[in-house]
C-alpha cells in the first residue's frame, strides 16, 4: 500500500506544479514520507525528517484522500488529520493533490 501511495505522490508532482518547498507525511506506525520539491529533481523518500509542514494521518486515510474517496476537510473535522508548520503550504498541497474538494457521491 505504501508503494501505491508513493506512486500517486510522484505522479502528481510530475504532472502538477508543486510549491518549491518540502513537507512530511507522518503515517504513525507506517513511518514518514519526506517530499522535497525545493529544486528538481523532486525527491520522495521514506526519511524520518520533518519538513516545513507535517501532515499526520493514517496510511489508509491519506491513500483515500489522494484517490479522491474522501476529502481533507471531512477527515480533519473527524479528527483523522493533524497539521503542523506552514499552513499556507498545507493549503497549496491541498489544492495540488485535489484533496480539498468534497467527494461527489
Amino acid at each position: 500500500m505504501i508503494g501505491q501511495l508513493i506512486a500517486i505522490i510522484r505522479q502528481t508532482l510530475e504532472t502538477g506544479n508543486p510549491p518549491a518547498a518540502n513537507w512530511t507525511y507522518d503515517l504513525g506506525p507506517d513511518g514518514k514520507i519526506f517530499i522535497d520539491c525545493a529544486s528538481p529533481p523532486y525527491q520522495v523518500t521514506r526519511e524520518d525528517r520533518n519538513g516545513q509542514c507535517v501532515i499526520s494521518t493514517r496510511l489508509e486515510t491519506l491513500l483515500q484522500m489522494l484517490q479522491h474517496k474522501t476529502d481533507s476537510v471531512t477527515v480533519f473535522t473527524q479528527g483523522g488529520l493533524r497539521l503542523a508548520g506552514d499552513m499556507q503550504l498545507v493549503r497549496k498541497l491541498d489544492i495540488l493533490f485535489g484533496t480539498h474538494r468534497p467527494v461527489q457521491g
